[in-house]
């Protein structure tokens, strides 16, 4: 009755280890005691043949399983923008020596006159504000200066130009104003020289009269000294007259000479 029931139990285990994989059986089925030692070694069962894999979702295969079957690298996956890093690139160039030269020198300008100077000063700070001044030559440099001191050399002969020409007109100028100066010198010393003469009329009319009365015989002494006395001042209010004439031409000469200055 025992066998019988122990070999019932065993082929209900068999039945459902067919089914869900494991032995229900064992676990309902009293322990027994072994009779005898069974090697219990694990012993892997052999390996499945790579036809036999089961096939992987490409989501998870590794990056190299990934690009040895598509040929190319996985796509990133979708992520916010922010958590996306962004490799900024510089765009690089091939690097060059470049070799500096030192500025070509101002030089000695003592001897120019001072617009000369200023403008060779304006010419020089321009053509150092070239841009790579330095890494140009001397000799280049010595053809830019001349570049740039070209329309300053030429400002400076407009200016030379127009300062002569304006030193011309003032020494004409002042050449008119020296003969119409002159001019006036010599109407006014021709007036002057007039007056002059009548006063020296008068005096000659004065001593003349004086001599006459003096030598008149019938005439007292008193009579006599009367008479030259009147003459005397007949010439001096005469000669005060002209020589306020002269006084008068001398201002109104020296005004119109002033007026030319």
């Amino acid at each position: 009755m025992f066998s019988f029931a122990h070999r019932l139990i065993a082929s209900v285990g068999i039945i459902f280890t067919s089914i869900f994989g494991f032995n229900h059986a064992s676990q309902i089925a009293p322990t027994r005691e072994p009779t005898h030692i069974v090697n219990t070694t694990y012993t892997p069962a052999p390996s499945a043949s790579p036809q036999a894999k089961i096939k992987r979702s490409p989501i998870h295969m590794t990056r190299a399983e990934y690009q040895a079957k598509y040929g190319q690298p996985p796509p990133i996956p979708n992520a916010p923008v922010s958590n996306i890093p962004i490799q900024e690139t510089t765009p690089t160039t091939p690097e060059t020596t470049r070799h500096i030269y030192p500025i070509r020198p101002l030089g000695d300008i003592s001897r120019l006159d001072n617009d000369a100077q200023a403008n060779i000063v304006a010419a020089y700070s321009e053509f150092r504000r070239i841009p790579d001044l330095e890494y140009t030559t001397l000799q280049q440099q010595e053809e830019l200066f001349k570049q740039t001191a070209e329309k300053y050399i030429l400002q400076y002969k407009t200016q030379l130009e127009q300062k002569t020409q304006d030193a011309q007109n003032k020494l004409r100028q002042q050449q008119e104003k020296k003969a119409q100066v002159d001019a006036l010198l010599s109407d006014y010393q021709s007036k002057i020289n007039q007056i002059d003469q009548q006063i020296l009329t008068v005096k000659q009319k004065y001593y003349s009269d004086a001599d006459r009365e003096n030598g008149s015989p019938w005439l007292s002494q008193r009579i006599r000294d009367a008479r030259i006395q009147r003459l005397a001042t007949d010439a001096d209010t005469e000669i005060q007259k002209l020589q306020l004439q002269k006084e008068s031409l001398r201002l109104e000469y020296l005004n119109k000479i002033n007026a030319l200055q």
